[in-house]
């Protein structure tokens, strides 16, 4: 009988397999794999297998990492949306 990690024992953990991590800190499978191949995210492989395991802190960094950057495209995003809409009620009173 096997047992299912919980999110809870796995956060704890210090390496995790690419399922673990999205089990803790989402996005996919594959996502994890190739963060951890193109040396993105560290870990070690087990050649026999080619079982991969990331380092847990590793993972968690490289998320932060990319916050800045999210949060810039959203605000940039935000404004985009904002102008449109202001050039829309522009035209709307201008056609009135």
């Amino acid at each position: 009988m096997s047992h299912r990690v919980t999110t809870e024992e796995l956060k704890h953990r210090e390496y995790w397999t690419p399922s673990q991590a999205v089990q803790v800190l989402g996005r996919s499978t594959q996502y994890w794999i190739k963060a951890f191949d193109n040396g993105l995210v560290t870990g070690y492989q087990d050649g026999k297998a080619s079982a991969r395991f990331l380092d847990a802190t590793s993972c968690r960094e490289y998320l932060r990492s990319l916050r800045p950057n999210i949060q810039r495209d959203r605000k940039a995003h935000t404004r985009a949306i904002c102008a449109a809409f202001r050039e829309r009620i522009k035209a709307g009173a201008t056609n009135q």
